[in-house]
């Protein structure tokens, strides 16, 4: 069974990367693999070919998400949440995050069908 792994950008602050490591949710940072500084859509090729979901708080993703929808390629699925009701919401976003992972684990949901080419809206 294949399992969730997240790709940060650099609007996701590094203490929710450390508390989703802390609940073995494999994440990677943007400043990880020396690309704190790429353009939106090299940090989402750069999640497409490591099998990761993209996690950012830009709303440029949302845009990079419909672009890919409208000219028929396919990405590994974008969680985004709006950099105004989440900045400092660390809880929040390890929340849900650590909750995806869990339903993708445990088999009430598929990478496939729930997470791949789809734009999740963070929830509080």
């Amino acid at each position: 069974m294949s399992k969730l792994k997240f790709f940060t950008d650099t609007h996701i602050p590094k203490q929710v990367t450390t508390q989703l490591r802390n609940r073995q949710v494999n994440v990677i940072r943007c400043q990880d693999v020396g690309l704190e500084d790429a353009d939106d859509d090299v940090l989402l090729a750069y999640a497409i070919d490591n099998g990761c979901a993209m996690l950012s708080l830009d709303d440029d993703f949302t845009k990079l998400h419909l672009h890919y929808s409208q000219s028929g390629n396919s990405h590994k699925g974008i969680f985004y949440g709006a950099m105004k009701q989440f900045q400092g919401q660390i809880g929040a976003i390890v929340t849900f995050c650590a909750m995806y992972t869990e339903l993708i684990e445990s088999g009430v949901g598929t990478l496939e069908d729930d997470i791949h080419n789809k734009l999740i809206y963070l929830r509080k």
